[in-house]
């Protein structure tokens, strides 16, 4: 069978069962937008399978057959893919009989014809169960064959370019921490600059889930790493002054075949004090964490497939466990 609009270095077929005669067809969401499927409906008769129409995640849609007789749908989770696909003739080598698949959340779909009985059984390889489309050919009376696209199997991936819209840090929660209470000296006949440095840490559970053309949480390993803004110092010596001074925050969130992690995040401070000759100065720093969680974000994740493609999707999605750090130093003058 001829199937158009599939690059088979990213998308991977199973077969097409049934008979290989009436029109053509291919709906493949991963066709040059990298899309997937977010829902599946399938109308059944007596003898075949009347239709089958599915939902991509940009909106998109298509119908193969015809909407009539008993229906059954399935609305996937997000991160949600299939791991084990059936499907059955109607037993006379004319019609597509029916469809049985389930899915990483253990879920089940399992539709078909009314009446007769079903006969042969066909199992199907899944390729990465990033379901992305259907194929096959269909008549006004019913789906002659057909079979199912997904993605193919993913080697590794990674998140990019994540952003985070401003409004969404408005409404935040903030937490002092005292990192530094020192007192710091200069014992020589001129100014000097005096860098005070140190790290903590920080234990959290994080939780990433994605929307829109890819889901990769629940599919195979992700790491997201994140590295937050530097606060350069302003530093005007009085003898108490404020000021912000130098924090770097490190981050990496990851997991496989899960919606969340436990991570150790090491935070790494930089103060410089300008000390006056012969002179001394108290210096007490307090950090504001800030926590948020279900922070709209955007990003693009990055595919290595199995075949060597590589493949980079932009997605939309919301994440539990955005840190912003705040550095306030006040300075006292002793001496």
């Amino acid at each position: 069978m001829q199937v158009a609009n599939v690059d088979t270095t990213i998308t991977a077929l199973t077969g097409a069962i049934g008979a290989d005669i009436g029109t053509p067809f291919t709906f493949n969401a991963a066709f040059g937008r990298f899309a997937s499927i977010k829902s599946l409906e399938v109308w059944a008769g007596g003898d075949r399978i009347n239709g089958v129409r599915v939902e991509t995640t940009d909106g998109d849609a298509a119908l193969a057959g015809r909407m009539e007789g008993p229906s059954q749908r399935f609305d996937f989770h997000v991160g949600e893919r299939i791991t084990a696909l059936s499907l059955w003739g109607n037993g006379a080598g004319a019609y597509l009989g029916a469809i049985k698949f389930t899915t990483s959340s253990n879920r089940h779909f399992d539709f078909g014809m009314t009446s007769w009985g079903r006969k042969t059984e066909y199992p199907m390889e899944v390729a990465s169960g990033l379901f992305v489309g259907i194929y096959g050919n269909f008549e006004s009376d019913g789906v002659r064959c057909m079979g199912f696209l997904f993605y193919q199997k993913v080697r590794a991936s990674y998140l990019s370019e994540v952003e985070f819209p401003a409004q969404a840090l408005a409404e935040i929660q903030i937490t002092p921490r005292n990192i530094v209470e020192e007192v710091v000296r200069n014992g020589s006949d001129s100014s000097q600059t005096i860098t005070l440095t140190g790290n903590y840490t920080v234990t959290e559970r994080n939780d990433v889930s994605y929307s829109g053309n890819v889901t990769a949480e629940g599919t195979f390993s992700t790491e997201v790493t994140l590295a937050m803004k530097t606060v350069q110092p302003k530093f005007e010596p009085t003898e108490t002054t404020k000021k912000s001074g130098s924090i770097r925050v490190s981050t990496t969130h990851g997991g496989t075949n899960s919606y969340g992690t436990t991570r150790t995040t090491s935070v790494q401070y930089t103060i410089p004090d300008a000390v006056a000759a012969r002179g001394k100065t108290r210096v007490n720093a307090v950090v504001y964490d800030t926590k948020a969680d279900n922070v709209e974000f955007s990003a693009n994740v990055h595919l290595e497939l199995e075949t060597g493609a590589r493949i980079t999707i932009p997605i939309k999605g919301y994440y539990s466990g955005v840190s912003a750090t705040s550095l306030d130093v006040e300075y006292i003058k002793l001496e």
